[in-house]
Parts: structure tokens; C-alpha cells; sequence
């Protein structure tokens, strides 16, 4: 398929790939993207294993950044405040950023701004490095005593 692609001239070839045998072959064939079936499926239960709290994550520029799914848990440390509040937190991670808030399950989710203020249960979609993720779970998850 992926020859039968370039022929045609598409211009970005994905492939699926099942073995890791397979990778060279598939780029000199001219393949563009190459997803490993298997290592996004292992990817996927580790962490889900390792960080169950996060309902989804997704890895961009060979695992350099990080975009998790997180809900933000009743009564807990962030709850009431805005999204500026929370980035001016000594305890939030460096480099990490809000990009999007859903009030509630049944809501949109939309693009927040420092004014918006975050209601207990709702989810927020975060970008962070790798090294912050469990820093930013214990961040967000910190209940008030």
C-alpha cells in the first residue's frame, strides 16, 4: 500500500506497522509516519497502570511533551481558582500549561483564559514535560484539609 501511495503521489504516507523489523523497510518503501500497533498498545496499558487517574494521554515529539486528561476531584486544592491563579502557584509545574477546561461531562471542552475558574469534577487537558507528570497529579489531585 505504501508504494501503491507514493505512485500515486500522496504526499503523507502513514503506515501501521506490527513488527519493528518493519520500520526501515516501510520508510525506504516511502512511508511518512510509521505507527507501531504494539508499542502504542503497550504504551497505552502502562499508563494506564502507572497513572490511573489520567483518563487520556498522548505523547508528542518522541515523548519530549506530554497532554493528559485529568479530572479535577471534588473539594481539592485547585478548585475555585483561576487557571492564572494556578499558573502563578509555586507548586505547578515549569513549563506545564492549561489548554483546555470542560465544566462538566455532558459540556464542550473549551479553550480556557486566566479568568476562568475551575468547579470541582470537572477535566482539564494539560500539557507538561515527561519529568512533571506526577508532580502535576499531585498538583492538581491535592485535597484542602
Amino acid at each position: 500500500m505504501v508504494t501503491l501511495a507514493k505512485h500515486y503521489g500522496v504526499p503523507h504516507i502513514l503506515s501501521r506497522m506490527r513488527h519493528p523489523d518493519f520500520a526501515q523497510p516501510l520508510r525506504l518503501a516511502g512511508a511518512n509516519h510509521i505507527i507501531s500497533t504494539v508499542e502504542l498498545g503497550v504504551s497505552t496499558m502502562v499508563n494506564a497502570i502507572e497513572y490511573p487517574q489520567v483518563e487520556s494521554m498522548m505523547h508528542f515529539e518522541q515523548g519530549q511533551i506530554e497532554v493528559l486528561k485529568l479530572a479535577i476531584p471534588n473539594n481539592c486544592y485547585v478548585t475555585g481558582r483561576s487557571v492564572a491563579e494556578i499558573a502563578q502557584d509555586s507548586l505547578f509545574p515549569t513549563g506545564s500549561l492549561i489548554i483546555g477546561y470542560q465544566p462538566h461531562p455532558h459540556d464542550d471542552l473549551t479553550i480556557p483564559n486566566g479568568s476562568t475558574i475551575l468547579e470541582p469534577g470537572s477535566t482539564l487537558l494539560i500539557v507538561t514535560k515527561p519529568g512533571s507528570l506526577h508532580q502535576m497529579i499531585d498538583f492538581i489531585e491535592g485535597c484542602q484539609s
